[in-house]
């Protein structure tokens, strides 16, 4: 990965801008659920919606590639807003020409990560940290960086 974005720019973005241990506990997402409902009704929102979101319908990223990897945990049941203002992002990358990678659960395919916005995350996922990390080097053996799948 090193060597295939060496010289290269190299943009960051998370879902939220939160620093935060565990982001993805059911609490928190709960919280960010009910916030983007606000967000996208234009009210007051908990979290500063300049600082904490991306404004999804307008975000375009910079470079060649997006690569996804915000985890398995968003359920669109549960988290709808969380689902819409995700799907978003990864619509508008797609609609920009970027090429989209990913780490995904060989058994899910890629169509079945993408329908449910399931891109692996070693961080969120410690049993399978070692083989989500290993996929993820695997997507970068190509430039740009292509899915690849972990079991």
């Amino acid at each position: 990965m090193k060597d295939s974005c060496k010289g290269k720019i190299v943009e960051i973005k998370n879902l939220f801008n939160l620093i935060e241990g565990h982001i993805d506990s059911s609490t928190l997402l709960s919280k960010f659920n009910e916030d983007l409902e606000k967000y996208n009704s234009n009210q007051n929102t908990e979290f500063d919606r300049d600082i904490m979101y991306l404004d999804a319908q307008n975000y375009l990223p910079f470079g060649k590639f997006v690569y996804f990897c915000w985890g398995d945990k968003i359920n669109p049941k549960e988290f709808s807003n969380i689902s819409d203002y995700a799907r978003t992002i990864y619509e508008n990358c797609v609609r920009s020409g970027k090429k989209i990678a990913f780490a995904y659960k060989k058994e899910k395919t890629i169509d079945e990560s993408i329908k449910y916005l399931q891109f692996s995350n070693p961080m969120q996922n410690h049993k399978n940290k070692n083989s989500i990390s290993f996929a993820i080097k695997r997507s970068f053996d190509t430039f740009p960086p292509l899915p690849a799948f972990y079991e």
